[in-house]
């Protein structure tokens, strides 16, 4: 199912370039600030019976720190909002992993020079989920 899930993101991308591509490694630091958010997906693979759409916004510390202020909402009509607070990683090829508390992990990419990203979950969870970030403001 992964390979699956990275198809949909490559597609997602609409020609975003890593910033590792242009020579310039990543780090922490270069997930500072607010990005608008959207994810959709479903559950349990492999017979998805329910899907959810999720709008919410990153808040990136630069140090390894972000929130993950959220609603979303599922096929059946129920709707819920939370606040994650949640800790992240980059390499320096501008690749990103996070996870949730309750163990579901997320891999993704920072492109347009930081200015976007893009992540699905690792669907091994019985979960898939694709999504993107454009920033929205530094901080």
């Amino acid at each position: 199912m992964r390979a699956g899930a990275l198809i949909i993101i490559a597609g997602l991308g609409f020609g975003a370039v890593p910033l590792a591509a242009h020579g310039v490694g990543c780090t922490n630091a270069s997930l500072k600030g607010a990005y608008g958010v959207t994810e959709k997906g479903g559950f349990p693979i492999p017979l998805i019976t329910t899907t959810f759409d999720s709008v919410g916004i990153f808040n990136f510390d630069g140090a390894g720190h972000f929130t993950f202020d959220h609603t979303i909402t599922y096929t059946d009509g129920t709707t819920g909002s939370e606040i994650l607070q949640l800790t992240y990683t980059v390499t320096p090829d501008c690749k990103f992993i996070f996870a949730y508390s309750n163990g579901e992990t997320f891999f993704g990419v920072i492109v347009n020079n930081g200015q976007g990203l893009i992540y699905a979950e690792d669907a091994s969870d019985g979960v898939e989920r694709t999504a993107s970030g454009t920033k929205i403001r530094t901080e």
